[in-house]
């Protein structure tokens, strides 16, 4: 068995259940099997990302995500993008099976999102090139020093996101 103190509440784990217990009380305020422990580990690693996160747009992760289909056009070469993570900034893609995206930071590029059919089409500019993808960041999603994106890149956004919190079970 582990146990850990956490402020007012002793969190104890004995390999299938996690069992939390206010201090100086008997009666556990929470139990959680190894799904729900799986589930909750999941989410504060998530949690762990956001604080490491110095964007102020959250970022929707797109993985086991198929309804959103990318494509980047320069120097008018169009080539498909498998999308990892989408804000209402930025989004970071790596190159689809077979393709070389031949990027370099501070390239601009045109960033073409199909979305159930509509398409939507943004500049973009290449922030960062590393071995696992490429950042791409929306410039008409900045006015000024403010976030103001674009309303359909917003919804799109916002519906990927609803769509990865239903997929939780």
């Amino acid at each position: 068995m582990v146990e850990v103190t956490i402020g007012d509440f002793e969190v104890r784990y004995d390999g299938e259940n996690l069992t939390i217990v206010q201090a100086g009380e008997t009666e556990p305020v929470m139990c959680l099997g190894l799904d729900e422990v799986e589930e909750l580990a999941v989410f504060l690693d998530s949690l762990r990302s956001l604080s490491s996160n110095r964007r102020e747009a959250f970022r929707v992760s797109l993985q086991g995500s198929e309804s959103l289909n990318v494509f980047v056009v320069k120097n008018d070469t169009q080539f498909e993008v498998v999308p990892k993570t989408i804000s209402v900034t930025g989004i970071f893609v790596t190159p689809a099976p077979g393709q070389a995206m031949g990027l370099q930071e501070n390239d601009y590029v045109e960033v073409l999102l199909d979305f159930e059919g509509e398409s939507q089409s943004y500049k973009a500019l290449v922030r960062r090139c590393q071995d696992d993808g490429v950042g791409l960041f929306f410039t008409e999603s900045m006015k000024g020093e403010q976030i103001d994106p674009p309303p359909r890149l917003s919804r799109t956004v916002m519906e990927l996101q609803r769509r990865l919190m239903a997929r939780r079970p």
